[in-house]
């Protein structure tokens, strides 16, 4: 029996080693930045080859990352979660992606340098989204100077709260600039500034927001942008010197007023403030002017105008479309397109091109609205009595048939009856034939109204983690210790057998 009760100690002692020693290995497995078990003071996560590291300090984790390694923010990033931390730039020279997840860095911006592709990308759940603040004075977000190198924001949520200095959250000098998804930038400096130097940075705004509460939004001393579905508000919308834009669609809304010199702009002259985009075309020695095609979009505008272009040098708007709250000089507009000022309940707003023809089928039904035609020809058909159209321009225009002759004006006096033929400068013609109701488009067959079917993919169930290393030394070591009792307690059932 004593011999049992000695065998069984010591199985015990050596389950009970074996769980000590595995238990420190698991809080004390390599120390420092680099671990490959996560601890407390981990802030970031780096996967490089399938291969999980641990960091405590966010500069250690982007220094070990190679070329097109994901780091994961684990952790709201401040300044003590860095090596350096009296350090106010991060530089990053290689080609990485960085998931903010749903975390923010703190005081530090990033400077692009060295031909680096990075990507930057949050989320964003309810009002927590991932990004950068800025809260000291003079630091730039993000910083690109040489060619060829750049970055990409993925839903990031930028804002700083104090001056940032008047030279822009986001500087550029060279490379280029991607925005896209929900971004959101709200600061109060300029948001994307593009130094005073011979170079062509390339930017693209396509989605997010970018606000400045008392700059404008964007100054472009060079450069080529391309705009798609973004929201741009300022106290002016662009600034735009030796610089070419092409604005495909969004919103841009200038909230500034008075006159006044533009910071980061080689001008003495002063500006109108509440303009959504400013054209500046002075000769500089480059011999580049800007430019500016306008092919869609909504501008609202607190100023006089909405579009104004210097008339030194050869820079121009050629716009072909949008919605304005303001006029703009009318030889801005592209030929041949309708362009049209409406007046509805006292409120003026300004169309052309597609936004003009879309314009006319909403006021034509109101009684005491006012088209004014300022270019193009245009036939109105249905419009409703008590609507006044007048012709500025020299095109033809009709309402329910009647002739508008140029420089006069006419109230429609009957709504038109038997005709649903309908064009607007050569547009639309009636509603088409078929099943089509009230604009929506309904594919039927014998009746039946067609449903896709549903996305076939099924969401798994998510399988508890394995990688939990504590939580399998505990269990290994549980079943050997029950082993080692079956053992026992079979010696001894068979000692008291005998």
């Amino acid at each position: 029996m004593k011999r049992v009760v000695k065998e069984f100690i010591f199985i015990g002692l050596i389950a009970l080693i074996i769980i000590v020693v595995n238990i420190s290995k698991v809080y004390s497995n390599e120390e420092g930045d680099g671990a490959k078990i996560k601890k407390e003071t981990s802030v970031a996560k780096l996967t490089s080859d399938g291969e999980e590291k641990y960091y405590d300090h966010l500069d250690a984790a982007i220094e070990d990352a190679s070329y097109n390694d994901t780091i994961t923010l684990l952790k709201d990033i401040n300044s003590s979660d860095f090596k350096d931390s009296g350090k106010d730039v991060i530089e990053i020279s290689k080609d990485i992606n960085l998931e903010f997840e749903t975390y923010t860095i703190h005081s530090k911006g990033f400077k692009i340098k060295g031909d680096a592709d990075v990507n930057f990308n949050a989320k964003k759940v309810g009002n927590t989204q991932g990004g950068i603040t800025i809260d000291k004075e003079n630091v730039h977000a993000i910083e690109i100077d040489e060619d060829r190198t750049g970055i990409t924001l993925s839903n990031i949520k930028i804002s700083d709260n104090v001056n940032t200095g008047e030279f822009g959250v986001i500087q550029l000098g060279n490379g280029y600039l991607y925005i896209e998804g929900n971004t959101y930038i709200s600061t109060n400096s300029i948001v994307i500034y593009v130094k005073q130097e011979d170079s062509a940075p390339y930017i693209s705004l396509e989605g997010g927001t970018i606000k400045s509460k008392k700059e404008p939004a964007i100054i472009l001393n060079h450069g080529n942008v391309y705009c798609n579905g973004v929201t741009i508000e300022g106290t002016i919308g662009i600034v735009a010197y030796r610089a070419h834009i092409y604005f495909e669609n969004g919103t841009i809304n200038a909230t500034g007023s008075g006159k006044s010199k533009i910071n980061g702009i080689d001008s003495n002259t002063e500006y109108e403030f509440g303009t959504d985009i400013i054209v500046i075309n002075k000769y500089n020695g480059f011999g580049i002017r800007a430019n500016v095609e306008i092919k869609d979009g909504t501008f609202n505008s607190t100023g006089p105008t909405s579009l104004y272009c210097e008339n030194d040098g050869e820079g121009y708007f050629l716009v072909q479309g949008g919605t304005y709250n303001k006029p703009f000089d009318q030889k801005f507009a592209g030929e041949g397109r309708l362009m049209l000022h409406v007046t509805n309940n006292g409120k003026e707003m300004w169309y052309l091109g597609d936004a003009a023809n879309s314009a006319v089928e909403t006021n034509k039904k109101v009684s005491g609205a006012v088209i004014e035609v300022l270019q193009g020809d245009l036939s109105i058909t249905n419009a409703v009595s008590g609507l006044k159209v007048k012709n500025s321009g020299v095109g033809n225009v009709t309402a329910n048939k009647q002739e508008v002759e140029k420089g006069s004006e006419i109230v429609v006096s009957q709504t038109q009856i038997g005709d649903n033929s309908e064009t607007q400068n050569g547009g639309n013609t009636g509603a088409q034939e078929g099943n089509t109701s009230g604009g929506e488009e309904k594919s039927q067959t014998n009746g039946i109204t067609k449903i896709s079917p549903a996305d076939n993919t099924v969401a798994g169930k998510k399988l508890p983690a394995t990688g939990d290393l504590k939580t399998i030394v505990l269990i290994a070591s549980t079943l050997l210790i029950a082993a080692s009792s079956i053992v026992v307690y079979k010696k001894i059932r068979k000692i008291e057998g005998k």
